[in-house]
């Protein structure tokens, strides 16, 4: 199987992983993956990654991880991924995120504030048997697509009963609001840096979204713009030959020297050092 890419355009340098069959949802062991992208990428759908033998490790918006059974991933549509090297066995389960499978939305907030869960060793029966259902569904010629999603329900309330969720007074409209602010901020952070803004866009005051916005990320709206323009950035310093004055503009800044020392106080690198590291370790 062959995880293609399809390059974007100036403003979007990363390329997008598409899915293979543009299914709903499609299973594959480790074993069974080709072509890998060898850069970092964004994704089309929703991953769900683990491994069940061996050690491999990977990136997710710029911060690595180690790929060792016991840990469960998490990479969402959009954010920046690469795989270094997979562990020697394990699955991904692709999801495609504009099909309505009425997954449980209290499931995925244990991955807000980190990118996986923690399960000591996975022997999970419950897990584990709706897993291999979900192989055997996600193959067949007619999808039912009510199915698949109680499957996977299934299966992630089974990981909520062994992990040490977040905890997060949530409520479906605090959920619903989180997910609208992130959303607002991938499509306003290079011309909206001011939290007032976002708090403005849904009718709330700054003080009382950001109470919700920590309980669910851990951090300010404030943070959220911040960590979002310094992934933006790592892009474009890793995958163009974008000046440092062309790369402040594109993200915003009307001053370099300004977008230099807040990539510095974000990151400890000047960007023409860390532009410098990630070629030698390219």
């Amino acid at each position: 199987m062959s995880l293609a890419v399809k390059v974007q355009n100036y403003n979007a340098p990363l390329p997008i992983q598409l899915m293979p069959l543009g299914n709903p949802v499609e299973v594959y062991r480790f074993d069974e993956i080709k072509d890998v992208p060898v850069s970092p990428h964004r994704h089309q759908f929703d991953m769900i990654l683990w491994a069940t033998k061996g050690t491999g490790s990977h990136e997710i918006d710029f911060q690595r991880y180690d790929m060792v059974p016991g840990k469960l991933f998490l990479v969402r549509q959009g954010q920046v991924h690469l795989i270094n090297e997979y562990a020697e066995s394990g699955y991904v389960i692709l999801i495609k995120p504009d099909v309505k499978l009425n997954l449980d939305s209290s499931v995925w907030s244990q991955f807000y504030q980190k990118p996986y869960v923690d399960l000591g060793e996975l022997r999970c029966d419950t897990f584990m048997g709706l897993f291999s259902f979900l192989q055997i569904e996600s193959r067949s010629k007619v999808l039912d697509v009510g199915l698949i999603g109680n499957l996977l329900n299934g299966m992630l309330l089974a990981l909520k009963r062994r992990s040490q969720p977040v905890v997060v007074r949530s409520i479906s409209t605090e959920l619903d609001l989180h997910i609208k602010v992130k959303n607002l901020i991938e499509r306003y952070f290079k011309e909206e840096q001011d939290p007032e803004f976002y708090s403005a866009e849904v009718n709330m005051s700054t003080r009382k979204l950001n109470k919700v916005i920590r309980a669910f990320e851990g951090k300010t709206v404030h943070q959220m713009i911040k960590d979002r323009i310094i992934i933006e950035s790592k892009s474009l310093l890793q995958t163009t030959n974008l000046s440092i004055k062309e790369t402040a503009f594109l993200l915003g800044f009307d001053d370099p020297a300004y977008f230099c020392r807040f990539f510095k106080k974000q990151t400890g690198f000047s960007p023409n050092a860390y532009r410098a590291r990630e070629a030698v370790n390219a």
